[in-house]
């Protein structure tokens, strides 16, 4: 099952000075930034922003290799994949689908995700049977909305690992 990933400084900088940081051996952080940094397609790893989704507990690890950053809305009965990252030796493992499941498990509820048109975040969404439910024209690309239904609320756990 997965795991929430910690930030564990009392005064965690912003400005990302974890070098100096006295908490750094117990801390997710370090692993999380270079794992974002490497992953295509996603937005630069803000500290501010990302160490705020950690501190809430809005992300989760299986391997220490992988991330999943999500939100469960409370007006909505799904939860929002903002992102997901496997490096590339755990990649065609089926980390994703663990991650993605383990959350739907845990919240009892679908998961919503958005991606770019044709890119390899599509192609996952559609190989787990997530349904696409449109597309809508950003600025410079088109985005596609996907969800992916948790038919069987009790759902076998042999399945999902």
């Amino acid at each position: 099952m997965s795991e929430l990933i910690k930030c564990v400084c009392k005064e965690c900088p912003a400005d990302n000075k974890c070098d100096n940081c006295p908490f750094k051996s117990e801390c997710d952080w370090p692993w999380i930034s270079k794992l974002w940094n490497k992953t295509p397609n996603l937005s630069p790893c803000m500290p501010s922003w990302v160490k705020a989704d950690i501190r809430i507990g809005k992300m989760v690890t299986i391997t220490k290799n992988d991330f999943c950053v999500f939100n469960t809305p409370k007006t909505k009965e799904y939860i929002v994949i903002n992102d997901i990252a496997v490096g590339e030796e755990c990649r065609g493992k089926g980390v994703s689908k663990k991650l993605i499941y383990g959350l739907m498990e845990e919240y009892d509820k679908d998961v919503f995700a958005k991606c770019i048109k044709d890119s390899s975040a599509e192609a996952f969404w559609k190989h787990i049977g997530a349904e696409k439910l449109g597309e809508e024209q950003s600025k410079k690309t088109i985005v596609c909305s996907y969800i992916l239904r948790y038919n069987n609320k009790k759902q076998n756990k042999e399945d999902l690992w």
